[in-house]
């Protein structure tokens, strides 16, 4: 995608249109002077050519004026030229007629200038010809010193920059974090003051309608709180410095933060004509590299804000697109962003490999060989594994069955072999291979060893019989002759990929180019925090919830979830950057393809994504039952069925005949709640009757609930409410005996009576474990301890313990010997 003409710039920066750039001035100079000039031609061909220049010269006025509202200034004059189209060509082919004429009016000659710019010179005023010299030193000025200007065409960035190091004057020097700025303080000295921004100062308002497309692509930003202080600092700061260095991150990103801090200060009034903005990058925290970086500023990089705020809006775009469908289409599932999608979708996908995956069986043969010589005591052994048969290399899976091995078996044994680069028979058809390796030097491993990295590498029998195949190797030399002594026959079973860990998700994101270092962090938090991931022993787990997002984009949205999406985003955003691309081109061809997404999505009813998703996740949501078995237990003529909660609690298997049947077989909640269910629960539990109590000859069931097992009394009766008793740790729910359950059912038990208020203290189960209670304080019991063996002594000292906890509303003030209710 191409640059597009210059007209098309940066017009939502409207907080800074009272500035122009010292370039647009130039060209409205000479344009004036190219008016007054035409006005004064003759008739005849002369007339006509000024008629001519006339409206040229109106255009170019038109496009300054444009250009001058737009905000877009170019670099060189070159890029100029391709970047402002006709208002750069127009000021160049001034400049240089104007030094035509100024040869022509010398010489009087007719060299290079036709009858109407002889007319024209005899009849130039000198006011315009004294303007339009100025004007082509000016422009040759700026290409030559091969000055920026930024988007919001402020004039003082067309200065020529002087290097800031040694100091001059006061300066100072921003940066993102406090810890680097005191480093660099110490560096600079006292005529720098070097100060933190935090990061960004400001950002597009948490809003709808903070990017409108339909506006040429505007944009609303907002400040936060903290970051006024920031800037508060700063404009204090430089009260008294004659130079403003912003030296944020030498990345996009970073570029982005000095352009806000400019566009800030500006807005305050802060940057008059005396302070001078130069931007410099550090590439490493050094002195040299510090004060080197100093002596070589620069300006505002305006292609690397751009692919920022085609980033930004992006973001944004497709952010505030899909959430709100989400929100309606997947009540509970807050939000779904460009990056942050396509690594929920590696690790969905990656769990999908998982659970789809099928092992396959193979075998091994490893062979013991040795050397052939006289004294059979002093022969060589060493163990090798067979990598070709039959002139074919063998891979992992080619010998499949304990058949195959055996055959291979004997034929090892009526074969004689020799040493090549490998151990093969004369025939050649049979190659073993054997490999072996000695550490001469440990190095940093004589006070270091990583044993999460080395895992079971400790095993002292098998570095001895390394050591050994490692001497018997050095001594062996070619064509010396081997015999077999022992085949060894091993089966496998291939298994199945390995989930991502953090480091391995990231190492695969940067693989596929998507997102870019500074934001692998962020990405990480916001699947955490959103509940779409867990991390389990080091290792990411999609959660159901993230499940369901990623397979409601991939179903609806299937450009924003591929990978390629991100991966070719980013580099149209590197394009940008490098001035190949015209940001809001970009951004427009993105848009339109999006948006026609978004109306397409919003079409689908909640019913019609909950079949997508039952028929997506059907192996996980019914796993015992078939599709033609799934009948409603309780009213016999319903489907059970994967729903949606309206109000966004959470997801279950239920009856289709709702409201008529309310029959929940099974609800999928993963509420952050301290009784989550055990991962060794079964998909679907039907309730069993474990026995009756003896003295009441009352039924005792085991149930599931939304938060795992428990023991009910009784049956459910509508306006009853049935005593229950919840199963902590629980590793076989078929071992659940009646008896198990009396024991359970006896709680809270009553230990005896507080002696400071004769308040009772009770011993109480829940799905966290046993735990002791006196009125508002409840202490855990410690799993070494036997509950059955708890005694108020005991009970008193854990209530004084560390691991008090509080519960319940406190007391007011107003009454202080009211008494706080209790709830068993």
């Amino acid at each position: 995608m191409i640059r597009r003409d210059g007209s098309v710039g940066h017009s939502f920066f409207r907080e800074s249109e009272r500035r122009h750039s010292t370039l647009a001035a130039c060209s409205t100079v000479a344009d004036e002077a190219s008016t007054s000039t035409s006005k004064s031609r003759g008739s005849g061909a002369g007339a006509k050519k000024g008629t001519v220049r006339r409206k040229k010269s109106a255009g170019t006025k038109k496009e300054v004026s444009a250009e001058m509202e737009e905000k877009k200034v170019p670099t060189k004059k070159k890029t100029r030229a391709a970047k402002t189209g006709k208002t750069a060509a127009k000021a160049t082919e001034e400049a240089s007629v104007n030094q035509e004429e100024k040869k022509a009016a010398a010489s009087k000659s007719k060299k290079g200038v036709g009858t109407s710019k002889e007319k024209k010179t005899a009849t130039k005023p000198k006011r315009s010809l004294k303007a339009k010299e100025y004007a082509a030193p000016i422009a040759a000025a700026d290409a030559k010193n091969h000055t920026k200007t930024s988007a919001d065409g402020s004039g003082s960035e067309t200065k020529p920059l002087i290097p800031l190091y040694p100091p001059t004057a006061k300066s100072v020097v921003v940066v993102e974090s406090a810890t680097k700025a005191k480093v660099i303080q110490k560096y600079l000295g006292d005529m720098y003051e070097v100060l933190p921004s935090y990061g960004h100062v400001r950002d597009l308002a948490g809003r709808s309608r903070s990017v409108r497309p339909d506006d040429d692509f505007s944009m609303v930003w907002e400040v936060p709180t903290a970051a006024w202080t920031h800037l508060k600092s700063i404009k204090v700061a430089l009260k008294g410095a004659e130079n403003l260095i912003l030296a944020s991150d030498p990345d996009r990103e970073g570029e982005a933060i000095s352009w806000h801090i400019k566009e800030m200060l500006a807005q305050q009034d802060v940057l008059d004509g005396r302070v001078t903005v130069a931007r410099v990058v550090f590439h490493e925290i050094t002195e040299n590299a510090i004060k080197n970086a100093l002596m070589s500023p620069r300006h505002i990089d305006m292609d690397l804000v751009n692919a920022y705020l085609a980033r930004r809006s992006l973001d944004y775009l497709i952010g505030f697109g899909i959430s709100p469908l989400l929100w309606r289409k997947l009540p509970g599932c807050q939000s779904a962003g460009r990056v942050q999608s396509a690594a929920l979708a590696l690790v969905c996908d990656r769990e999908a490999e998982v659970e789809q995956f099928s092992p396959q069986e193979y075998w091994t043969v490893d062979t013991d060989f040795k050397t052939q010589c006289s004294d059979s005591s002093k022969g060589l052994c060493l163990t090798s594994r067979i990598k070709h048969l039959n002139s074919k290399k063998l891979d992992q899976l080619s010998i499949s069955s304990r058949e195959e091995a055996q055959a291979i078996e004997k034929r090892i044994y009526s074969c004689q072999f020799e040493i090549q680069v490998d151990i093969g028979n004369p025939e050649g058809d049979m190659t073993f291979h054997s490999s072996a390796s000695r550490l001469d030097f440990k190095g940093y491993q004589a006070v270091y060893e990583d044993t999460e990295a080395s895992g079971s590498s400790e095993n002292p029998e098998g570095e001895v019989a390394h050591q050994d195949n490692f001497e018997a190797l050095s001594k062996l030399e070619v064509k010396d002759l081997v015999s077999p002594v022992n085949v060894h026959l091993g089966q496998h079973f291939t298994k199945p990929p390995f989930r991502y860990s953090e480091g391995a998700l990231i190492k695969k994101m940067e693989e596929l180019g998507i997102g870019r270092p500074s934001t692998y962090a962020s990405i990480m938090r916001v699947l955490q925090d959103r509940k779409y991931v867990t991390i389990k022993s080091r290792v990411l787990h999609p959660e159901f919830r993230g499940r369901m997002v990623s397979a409601f984009l991939s179903h609806l949205f299937s450009e924003i979830a591929d990978y390629s999406f991100t991966a070719n985003m980013e580099t149209e955003l590197d394009n940008v950057s490098a001035g190949s691309t015209e940001w809001k081109g970009l951004l427009k061809d993105y848009w339109e393809r999006f948006n026609k997404y978004c109306g397409d999505a919003s079409q689908w009813d909640v019913r019609k994504v909950e079949r997508m998703l039952e028929e997506k996740f059907s192996s996980i949501l019914f796993p015992d039952l078939a599709s033609d078995s799934r009948i409603c237990p309780s009213c016999s003529e319903g489907t059970l069925r994967f729903k949606v909660s309206r109000y966004g609690e959470g997801y279950f298997i239920g009856c289709d005949r709702h409201p008529k049947c309310k029959y929940i077989a099974r609800t999928l909640s993963d509420e952050d709640d301290d009784n989550e269910a055990s991962e060794e629960t079964p998909r679907s539990f039907e309730p069993r009757l474990l026995g009756l109590i003896p003295d009441t000859s009352e039924q005792v069931f085991l149930k599931q609930g939304p938060y795992g097992y428990y023991i009910q009394v009784g049956e459910d009766r509508k306006g009853a409410s049935q005593k229950r008793a919840p199963l902590s740790e629980v590793k076989d729910v078929d071992s659940i005996s009646i008896e198990d359950a009396i024991e359970l059912l006896q709680y809270p038990k009553n230990l005896g009576n507080h002696p400071d208020d004769e308040h009772p203290v009770l011993m109480t189960h829940s799905k966290a474990g046993f735990s002791v209670r006196h009125r508002r304080t409840l202490a855990p019991v410690p799993k070494s301890e036997d509950p059955k063996k708890m005694t108020l002594k005991r009970a008193l000292k854990l209530l004084t313990g560390k691991n008090v906890k509080k519960f319940g509303r406190p007391k007011g003030k107003s009454n202080k010997d009211a008494e706080v209710i209790e709830w068993h």
